[in-house]
Order: structure tokens, then C-alpha cells, then sequence
């Protein structure tokens, strides 16, 4: 969403975006309170940061919402940015966990901080229904033809870092995992 609102209204050059329930709190880019920041005055070190804006993106932004994530502020989700960027869609995912698309349950799970939402089922459903959403977008990006060689380079740089972070995630996980299991077998 950054990367959207910062570089593509020059260049337009991403086609798609699924955020899955996107955070907008550390730093805040999309829900500043401005008309609090206009109140308070020069109080605060943020008090005249602007939001960013979507609205110059020709993407097709759509963004997901779980309303069981207990440490999530309520004016930083998606449904604040949704209504700062009126442009971009909105999914609810009610009833379910903030992890709910990428936790595996493990022994040391994110879940534990984040909230489980309702039920595996429901959690199953929602974990479901988001990759259809992506598959149904990358297909319609697909279909629509590719970007400039421009884009690729700069999207090829991008999934080379991802991979990178990715596969440091994962060895973080499996030392975290198999401390948690030593743990637990204590």
C-alpha cells in the first residue's frame, strides 16, 4: 500500500494489491487523525504529518478486515484505511484471527497474541475465501497483460529481498520451534 501510494501514481505500473488485514500503526501512514492533529496543534512530533494517499493509483487495491485481532488500535486497521481511500475494497473476514492467513498452529504461534477468532471452521472459510481473492486477482493481473520491463526489474528486486526475509523468517521460526518444543517437553 505504501509502495502504491509513494511511487505508482507516477507510473502506475502495479496492477493489483491484496493487503491482507493491513496494520497502519507503527509508523502511521494512512489514518493520522488530522482534524485531533489540527486540535492539538504542535503538541505532537506527528502532529503535521498528512495521510497517503491511493486515490492517484491506478491499481485494483482491495484489502481484507478480521475483527478478532485484540492488540490491533481500532483507527489503524483496514476499515480506517478503506475510509481515508475510498477507492480501494474492502472484505470483512468477521469472526476471525488477525493471523488467521498465514499461522500453522505451532507450538510457538503468533496466534497466542493475536486471538484465534471463532472457530477453526471459520478460520478454515476465511483462509479459503483470501486465496481465492488472490487467485482471482493475479489471474485478472495475468490477463491483462505485464508491466514494462521497468516494473519487472523493480519487481524482480523486490521478490529477491521477500525471498531473502522469507527464508530468514523461517530460520527464525525453526529455532523459535524447536525451542518451543524443548520447552514443552521440559
Amino acid at each position: 500500500l505504501v509502495t502504491a501510494a509513494l511511487f505508482d501514481s507516477e507510473v502506475n505500473q502495479i496492477r493489483s494489491i491484496v493487503a491482507l488485514d493491513p496494520v497502519d500503526q507503527h509508523p502511521v501512514e494512512f489514518t493520522n487523525d488530522l482534524l485531533k492533529q489540527a486540535m492539538l496543534g504542535g503538541s505532537n512530533g506527528d502532529s503535521k504529518k498528512s495521510n497517503l494517499s491511493l486515490a492517484s493509483s491506478k491499481a485494483d487495491i482491495t484489502v481484507t478486515f478480521t475483527d478478532c485481532g485484540g492488540i490491533v488500535g481500532k483507527k489503524h486497521h483496514a476499515r480506517e484505511i478503506q475510509k481515508k481511500n475510498p477507492t480501494i475494497k474492502l472484505v470483512l473476514h468477521r469472526n476471525a484471527g488477525h493471523m488467521v492467513y498465514c499461522d500453522d498452529g505451532g507450538v510457538l504461534s503468533w496466534k497466542s497474541l493475536m486471538g484465534k477468532g471463532q472457530s477453526a471452521d471459520r478460520n478454515d472459510a476465511v483462509k479459503a475465501e483470501a486465496l481465492h481473492l488472490i487467485k482471482e486477482k493475479a489471474m485478472k493481473a495475468s490477463i491483462t497483460g505485464s508491466a514494462s520491463g521497468k516494473a519487472s526489474g523493480v519487481m524482480a528486486k523486490a521478490k529477491k529481498e521477500w525471498k531473502s526475509a522469507k527464508a530468514d523468517l523461517k530460520e527464525l521460526g525453526d529455532e523459535a520451534q524447536k525451542k518451543g518444543n524443548a520447552v514443552a517437553g521440559a
